[in-house]
């Protein structure tokens, strides 16, 4: 008498839960990850921008980096858009472009020294 009806609860509860995860991998969602590595001696403030396409600051975070000593910085944005993330230094500045359109996840790294810059950038998950 009761049989059918648990198993049709079951499934219909399981068929929800479904729905909500094909919901979420279409999420708007985006996320940055930046590492900035100083392999210099000395300690050196950096200041890490990320602006919209509309030059709009989104975030801004500084930070004091030890000589030797890396960083990663987390951002996440719930709009759809090209995204500059500019990363400063003393006597040095890098920009990278991402484009949430075309990659919902992006890792760049910033590595500087005394006498060099190396700047490096991946989308890891398209849209």
């Amino acid at each position: 008498m009761y049989g059918r009806r648990p198993f049709l609860l079951v499934v219909t509860a399981a068929l929800a839960g479904c729905s909500l995860i094909s919901d979420q991998s279409t999420s708007q969602t985006s996320s940055l990850s930046l590492t900035i590595q100083n392999d210099r001696s000395s300690p050196t403030d950096v200041t890490v921008t990320l602006t919209d396409a509309g030059d709009t600051v989104i975030d801004e975070e500084t930070d004091r980096l030890a000589g030797s000593v890396g960083r990663t910085f987390e951002f996440t944005v719930t709009e759809r858009g090209r995204y500059t993330v500019t990363v400063e230094g003393d006597d040095w500045k890098t920009e990278q472009t991402w484009d949430t359109e075309t990659c919902a996840s992006y890792t760049a790294t910033v590595r500087f020294t005394d006498s060099s810059l190396e700047n490096s950038a991946e989308c890891v998950e398209s849209r």
